[in-house]
């Protein structure tokens, strides 16, 4: 079984013609080409496909590219699409490759190592010029302010949260997520979160001890 596929050659599923897996267009019908991984196998397949190439799962699991209600936070004129990832379900925008998240599918994406699989092998369309300056976005479900923050402290992934509905990745974030929790970075995040705590303590001991109320009577 296979875990990622390398580039190769897959049957458009609307026309069957051979065409190369990192198509975006198929070269004899025209149609609109999205590969995504196997929820099974984790080889690459096209959108629309009814069974996976590689191991002939059934590919209803991989449903994606319909779109939802939800405005991308980045970009005000695209609407989000439905990728599934495993079986996590993620809302992507088509423009900018922006990621919303439910928090509940975003823990499990950093517990589950065939989700992150499957997460890495996701396709990334290539960059596009956004707004350089730091703002607040909007989350797309409530419209509310959500809060910027460095993933684990130490990442050095910034996100969005929204705290009541999830996370709002950045084109390519969630690859360098899942490359830092892979290197150890939540374990290495904690050890420093405990000795930061010790630390804490002994401070405010010192503190307690250093300095007695009976001290100040002999001034």
């Amino acid at each position: 079984m296979l875990s990622r596929m390398q580039a190769g050659t897959l049957h458009c599923p609307s026309c069957g013609a051979a065409v190369s897996d990192d198509s975006s267009q198929c070269q004899y019908c025209h149609s609109l080409l999205q590969s995504v991984a196997c929820p099974s196998c984790f080889g690459l397949m096209f959108v629309g496909s009814k069974f996976c190439p590689h191991c002939g799962a059934a590919a209803a699991a991989v449903a994606s590219g319909g779109n939802v209600a939800h405005i991308c936070p980045r970009c005000p004129n695209s609407h989000l699409q439905i990728r599934v990832v495993g079986d996590v379900q993620l809302e992507e925008c088509a423009h900018c490759a922006g990621l919303w998240v439910a928090t509940e599918a975003f823990n499990k994406i950093c517990a589950d190592r065939q989700v992150q699989e499957a997460a890495i092998a996701m396709p990334l369309p290539p960059p596009v010029q956004l707004d350089p300056h730091v703002r607040y976005l909007k989350c797309p479900q409530c419209s509310s302010l959500m809060n910027r923050f460095n993933f684990s402290n130490r990442s050095g992934v910034v996100m969005d949260k929204c705290a009541k509905h999830g996370l709002w990745l950045e084109r390519d974030d969630l690859r360098r997520v899942i490359e830092f929790i892979r290197a150890g970075g939540l374990t290495i995040a904690r050890e420093h979160e405990i000795q930061e705590l010790k630390e804490e303590v002994r401070q405010l001991e010192a503190e307690r001890f250093g300095h007695r109320p009976d001290d100040d009577s002999r001034l």
